[in-house]
């Protein structure tokens, strides 16, 4: 059986860098949160030291945006707010 590779959008993988670097939690359990492998983020983090404003180009073959993780958004960081953005 083939595996399905998830997409991520530039905004979401800009929000899970940030929250690594931010939040005081450690890549490993912000990845857990966001459903993710920390490996991801950790080269999320490396493309956007290395290229800024031009990391994650996204598709070159459709005009359409990436999708999310089934269309969800990142999750909220405020206290009280749950962890998988609902």
């Amino acid at each position: 059986m083939a595996k399905v590779q998830k997409v991520y959008t530039r905004e979401f993988k800009e929000e899970a860098v940030r929250l690594a670097q931010t939040s005081g939690k450690s890549i490993v359990q912000v990845a857990r949160e966001l459903g993710i492998s920390d490996t991801s983020i950790h080269q999320w983090r490396k493309e956007l030291a290395e290229h800024d404003k031009e990391a994650f180009p996204g598709s070159r073959r459709s005009g359409t945006p990436n999708s999310v993780r089934g269309g969800k958004s990142p999750p909220q960081t405020r206290a009280g707010k749950s962890p998988t953005g609902a």
